[in-house]
């Protein structure tokens, strides 16, 4: 999920989904390297975050490391 969509932060997106869905994995994906913003996307639930322009590294992809890496 990015951090900034129209109508609706992806932070207070996660949020509301999460008190619906407290299992649900999200990853944000997002340009911002706003310390703040992502730390209140870990707080609203996230399970983790990845930069757009991040390289790949390892052999799992983002999405399979969200459902198994442990939160900070």
């Amino acid at each position: 999920m990015d951090i900034q969509l129209p109508g609706m932060s992806g932070i207070e997106c996660t949020a509301a989904l999460k008190l619906k869905l407290p299992a649900l994995r999200v990853m944000m994906l997002t340009v911002y390297e706003d310390s703040d913003a992502i730390f209140d996307a870990l707080k609203a639930g996230t399970s983790g975050y990845l930069l757009k322009r991040s390289a790949p590294t390892g052999s799992s992809p983002p999405s399979r490391n969200c459902t198994t890496a442990a939160r900070p």
